[in-house]
This record gives C-alpha cells, sequence and structure tokens, in this order.
C-alpha cells in the first residue's frame, strides 16, 4: 500500500486539504517572492505521514451533503459536486492527491482499483501469458 493510502486510513481528506492549505498561507506569509515553489502535496503529506500527534478531528462539513444535497469537493478552488461522498472522494483521491492503484504482474497504474481487474481479464497485460 502507497504512503499516500496509509495517510488517507490516518487522517480524513479535508483534514489534510485544509492543512496543506494552511501550510500554503503560511509559506506565502513567511516568504512573499520565495525563491524556491512551496512543497507539492503530496511532498507535504509525505511529511505529515510522520505526524505523532493527537488525531486530528473531522469537520461537520465533511460528513453530510450541501443544502443541495449534493457533496461538495473541499480541495481549494475546486467547485466538482458529486451525488454521493464516495464519489467526491474518489475525485479527491484520485485528482488532488493523485492516489494510482498498481498492477502486480505489470506494475501498470491505474486511477481505480477495478481497472487493473479489467486490464487482466481482456488480455491487456503484459506481465500474463495469455497464449498458454
Amino acid at each position: 500500500m502507497s504512503s499516500l493510502c496509509l495517510l488517507l486510513s490516518r487522517f480524513h481528506r479535508i483534514t489534510l486539504v485544509e492543512g496543506y492549505s494552511r501550510y500554503l498561507q503560511r509559506y506565502y506569509l513567511l516568504f512573499p517572492n520565495p525563491l524556491l515553489p512551496p512543497l507539492s502535496m503530496n511532498s507535504w503529506c509525505c511529511i505529515v505521514e510522520n505526524y505523532t500527534g493527537p488525531d486530528l478531528e473531522v469537520p461537520p462539513k465533511a460528513e453530510s451533503p450541501s443544502s443541495q444535497g449534493v457533496y461538495e469537493c473541499f480541495y481549494p478552488s475546486c467547485d466538482k459536486k458529486y451525488q454521493s461522498k464516495q464519489y467526491r472522494d474518489n475525485h479527491f483521491d484520485k485528482v488532488h492527491l493523485g492516489v494510482r492503484y498498481f498492477c502486480n504482474c505489470c506494475n501498470g497504474s491505474f486511477m481505480n482499483k477495478g481497472s487493473i481487474k479489467k486490464h487482466k481479464d481482456l488480455g491487456r497485460c503484459p506481465g500474463i501469458d495469455f497464449g498458454q
């Protein structure tokens, strides 16, 4: 399992986004004209992974739909809306965190676990000899 997947199992997505947003705000406050860009969210997450403090709270807005009955992406400046929390979380994992799943035969990279099975079942995996 990737370190990002382990991080998601320990911290809630909104908590990660809010933490990263605070990091960016502080970074640009301290360095208005930085010579180096701030850490990417993935790099920042690697640092957070080693966090040993108490568990962080999950904001209530993460658990219930908006007044329109949709789940909104909570990543800064992303206006995507989804009919279910699961679809919203899948979007967040794939688009904003870059979570990928890997084929155990050929190490191919996929955005969905189900795509690996389809990749194998349709004979597209070079790591499986289908001719025998």
